[in-house]
């Protein structure tokens, strides 16, 4: 019997997760899919995927909250916290660091030759993650076509935030009225509880960041900053990129805390950091206020997302009980497989991919499908022979 992890284990296994999984959201949630699911087997596969379809719902870092839920599912309210705490601080750690580096010289060109070698093995990892999800899903052409139709609307440029949740939902109704009806419970092996002590704990933690902003009394800001990310975090839909051009009004146009060129490098920061793009917060933070605009930045834009991400999960929890939801969920299961693998497409578009990347991309799909290596050694090894490759030409 395999021994259920302790918030402790979480903890760690989350440093490590946050430490190592560059990409962004998708990458983050194919690595803890991977290592949970497959190789510790904490979780079955629909736990994750179905934690996917409901924060794809949501507001928030998609990856952070999927990792949220799963820290619940496995020790209770203590493993949520651990899980989120621990998959936050190497961002954090490194994306704080690099911001007084880059106050200080203006220019980090090592940071993104890095990004640009792990990126292939990043983008395989996604893509060999949504393969294996298609191969368990897909059983009929409604699953295939359902496949299709959210990886074909997650690449396409439709500069839309409201994209992912409405393909759920789509995803969702047609699976209500064509999916074929197959058993299905929310969280596989591990039901979740709500008490009310869940409920008193999850009010304290969502007002916390602004707890932590007014012990820093002497600094008045950061309760402005602390208000910006809490709206930030409960609007923001589709995913980190879509915070970018709300930021951008608020804190170059109409609070001047950057320049318009302080805010791109800020965001290109936030991409070649592990963890998702909204640790970008923590860049803007430290840039208005130093180390605590970073602590109560960062915390304000992920904190109160979290909380949503339990408190519906609570609300799903409830309703799985009822019969329609078997083929609504067995409708969007394809659907998350689609948009994972349209993110690998979307992310490979953009790299603008030249023989190094297809060359490293290649080889890292052949050996995750045929081999075990462990990614914590692939990512930063592709990442140094990005560097010294991209010196080189």
């Amino acid at each position: 019997m395999i021994k259920k992890p302790t918030a402790k284990d979480l903890f760690f296994f989350f440093l490590k997760a946050g430490t190592f999984s560059f990409g962004g959201n998708m990458a983050l949630v194919t690595w803890v899919e991977k290592e949970i699911c497959k190789k510790k087997q904490w979780l079955d596969v629909e736990d994750i995927s179905d934690s996917i379809a409901i924060a794809g719902l949501l507001p928030g870092a998609l990856a952070v909250n999927v990792i949220t839920r799963t820290g619940y599912l496995l020790a209770g309210f203590g493993g949520a916290v651990a899980s989120f705490i621990g998959v936050l601080i190497p961002s954090f750690v490194l994306i704080t660091f690099l911001s007084f580096l880059y106050m200080q010289s203006g220019d980090l060109p090592a940071v993104t030759d890095f990004m640009k070698g792990a990126l292939p093995v990043i983008i395989a990892v996604i893509f060999t993650t949504a393969l294996n999800l298609a191969k368990r899903y897909c059983k009929d052409f409604f699953s295939y076509f359902m496949l299709a139709v959210a990886c074909i609307l997650t690449v396409l440029p439709l500069h839309f935030n409201l994209i992912v949740p409405l393909i759920i939902i789509f995803a969702g109704i047609s699976g209500y009225f064509f999916a074929k009806p197959v058993s299905w419970q929310v969280t596989g092996k591990n039901p979740l509880t709500f008490p009310l002590s869940f409920w008193i704990k999850l009010l304290i933690s969502l007002i916390f960041p602004f707890l932590i902003a007014l012990v820093f009394f002497n600094i008045p800001i950061l309760k402005t900053l602390s208000s910006v990310f809490y709206g930030v975090s409960v609007s923001l839909f589709g995913g980190g990129y879509v915070m970018i051009p709300m930021l951008k009004q608020i804190i170059v146009e109409n609070n001047h805390w950057l320049s318009i060129q302080e805010f791109t490098d800020g965001i290109t920061l936030g991409q070649v950091t592990p963890g998702p793009v909204l640790i970008t917060a923590a860049f803007i933070g430290y840039k208005v206020a130093g180390l605590p605009g970073a602590l109560v930045s960062t915390l304000s834009v992920f904190v109160p997302a979290s909380c949503i991400m339990l408190a519906v999960s609570a609300i799903v929890n409830k309703i799985s009980a009822y019969k329609w939801f078997t083929p609504v969920i067995n409708g969007i299961r394809p659907a998350v497989a689609g948009l994972i693998l349209g993110a690998s497409g979307s992310l490979t578009w953009s790299a603008k991919p030249d023989i190094f990347f297809i060359v490293l991309f290649v080889s890292s799909v052949y050996i995750i499908l045929n081999k075990n290596w462990p990614l914590a050694i692939m990512i930063p090894a592709s990442g140094v022979l990005g560097i010294i490759y991209y010196a080189l030409i």
